[in-house]
């Protein structure tokens, strides 16, 4: 009888802790638009804590390039993005990662889009997907 109460503690716990859950956003890209008037250089998008890494070699001012995370749920909390000015210089931001509430609830995929500008600050968001299925 010991037995069978401590089972249903521990599944009632289950079911509660799982509807309680947070849904997670899914992302069907991410994206780095370069605001600047130079190309970037080494540019790496780092989300921590899942170690997950987009990266690319350049980007031309002005222009976007896609870094991937496609068809994922975003689980990263803070994100680490680290590129090189047209000066070659290091250049280092760590931002949080939003979270859309409603799409993720309703089940509808985002794209995160990174936006590095000139004074070497990033900025972060979601959009709507654009991408056609």
């Amino acid at each position: 009888m010991k037995h069978l109460t401590y089972n249903t503690v521990v599944l009632a716990l289950s079911l509660a802790l799982t509807g309680c859950a947070t849904p997670h956003l899914m992302l069907d890209r991410a994206v780095v638009r370069n605001a600047t008037a130079g190309t970037i250089t080494d540019v790496r998008v780092l989300h921590e804590p899942t170690g997950k890494l987009g990266k690319v070699n350049f980007i031309l001012p002005r222009k976007s390039f896609n870094i991937g995370f496609s068809g994922q749920p975003l689980l990263g909390k803070h994100a680490i993005v680290t590129w090189k000015d047209q000066e070659g210089m290091k250049r280092k931001a760590e931002i949080t990662l939003p979270y859309h509430k409603t799409a993720a609830n309703k089940g509808r995929a985002m794209t995160l889009v990174y936006v590095i500008h000139p004074a070497g600050n990033v900025l972060v968001q979601l959009e709507h997907s654009s991408v056609i299925k």
